[in-house]
């Protein structure tokens, strides 16, 4: 596994390229992953800043799930907030890199977010996909109502649609003055 966390980590930090990844007890605590260049001394995740630290958990935990799941035991990966820490160009890479590990095994992957980075590579990511790839993937907008959870569903590449014709879906129901995304396209009419 440590040999799979370091190519997964090279591909969303290029910079690390060269490092190796290793995972062993540290002094006193709890196991920890390391990343240590030919030379130098290893430095813990945890020396590392937040967007490191976080890519290096999901990457850890999707391999480790990835090779424990077949189709009699599928395997629910749950991620809240992707976006929280990351660089968007890290993020993009690190989006592509999780669906990479799991794209031919029996995981599903549930991923909530409020960021307009995540939703836009997110409709990026469907138009390079097949038609039948792409009808695979569900989009939801949850909404709060009178007590009763309500869900807005974009299925396949609908998502895309829905930003290109009516901008920003966090924004469904809402005074579309205050996105960022419509100030922005309004901007770009004068």
């Amino acid at each position: 596994w440590e040999k799979k966390i370091t190519q997964s980590l090279e591909r969303v930090f290029p910079e690390l390229e060269g490092a190796n990844v290793s995972i062993k007890p540290q002094k006193g605590l709890d196991w920890t992953g390391f990343i240590e260049f030919a030379g130098r001394t290893p430095l813990p995740i945890d020396h590392f800043g937040d967007g490191a630290r976080h890519a290096f958990k999901v990457l850890a935990v999707l391999i480790a799930l990835s090779e424990k799941v077949d189709k009699a035991c599928p395997g629910l990966f749950l991620w809240e907030d992707p976006e929280l820490f990351m660089h968007p160009a890290t993020l993009a890479r690190l989006l592509e890199e999780t669906l990479r590990l799991i794209s031919d095994k029996p995981i599903q992957m549930f991923i909530t977010t409020q960021s307009l980075e995540v939703i836009a590579w997110l409709a990026n990511y469907l138009d390079k996909l097949t038609d039948e790839e792409a009808a695979r993937i569900r989009s939801h907008r949850l909404e709060l109502k009178q007590e009763t959870l309500q869900a807005h569903k974009f299925e396949g590449r609908s998502i895309g649609g829905w930003l290109q014709f009516f901008g920003d879906p966090r924004f469904i129901g809402e005074d579309e003055s205050s996105s960022p995304l419509f100030r922005w396209w309004e901007g770009q009419e004068r």
